[in-house]
């Protein structure tokens, strides 16, 4: 079961890492104003914030554990899923996703970009991208994964193309129809500067690497997406929660 805390999850913007404000902010205006589709439906807005680590920085990520747990403690309420990616034999932290709800694009950069691994520069890449969850819930909504089970996460992108807000069950089932009776831990659609846009979509499940990358290559999105990465992944949260 997920446990979240009563603490209030402090979102500010983004200190670091970004664009100046004047090269930005019509794109942030166009990008806010487009997410209010998904609010119109009745969803929150979601964001997909993956975080990929800068090579040799094994020992600064095991300093900053307590405080990086710490601060997602505050925001437990608002995450939808959560967990580092890894290196295939699963010994080596690589990158960390997490999937949250945020009033905007502006304070959903803000939780990234305030995160301590992100604060202290321990990321060579950091994007934040409005998500539409296709599965609905939480990752803590799943059954959970037994200890010899291993997981994988798959992030596919492409040029925008046209999905409008109403079809986009519709698209996820075309694009992943043979993944459906998988053990799906998350899934669902990266969306672009339109609400009737897509640019990739990304999903969890527990299957190990090589299944999964076999999977991927049954799927509708395999031969249209310009890129495609899986990497085993674990489901995020303190080593004694």
């Amino acid at each position: 079961m997920h446990k979240t805390t009563r603490r209030h999850c402090k979102i500010t913007p983004a200190r670091r890492g970004n664009p100046p404000l004047e090269e930005r902010a019509e794109k942030l205006r166009a990008i806010t104003k487009s997410l209010e589709g998904l609010r119109h439906e009745g969803r929150d807005v979601q964001f997909f914030v993956y975080g990929i680590d800068a090579e040799g920085v094994d020992g600064q990520l095991d300093a900053l554990g307590e405080a990086h747990w710490a601060y997602m403690d505050q925001c437990a309420q608002r995450l939808v899923a959560r967990g580092p990616t890894l290196s295939p034999d699963g010994t080596a932290h690589t990158g960390s996703v997490h999937i949250l709800e945020a009033a905007d694009l502006i304070a959903a950069r803000g939780f990234a970009f305030e995160e301590p691994y992100s604060r202290a520069g321990l990321y060579s890449a950091v994007t934040v991208t409005p998500w539409y969850n296709a599965l609905g819930g939480t990752m803590w909504d799943r059954p959970p994964a037994s200890p010899e089970t291993a997981s994988t996460i798959v992030i596919a992108g492409w040029p925008a193309r046209a999905c409008v807000h109403d079809q986009r069950d519709a698209c996820w089932r075309t694009l992943t129809h043979a993944a459906a009776p998988e053990p799906l831990v998350f899934g669902g659609l990266l969306l672009g500067e339109s609400e009737s846009e897509t640019v990739g979509l990304a999903f969890a499940v527990d299957r190990d690497l090589p299944a999964t990358e076999r999977l991927a290559e049954t799927l509708g999105f395999a031969q249209t997406s310009t890129s495609i990465v899986s990497h085993r992944w674990r489901r995020g949260g303190r080593p004694d929660g």
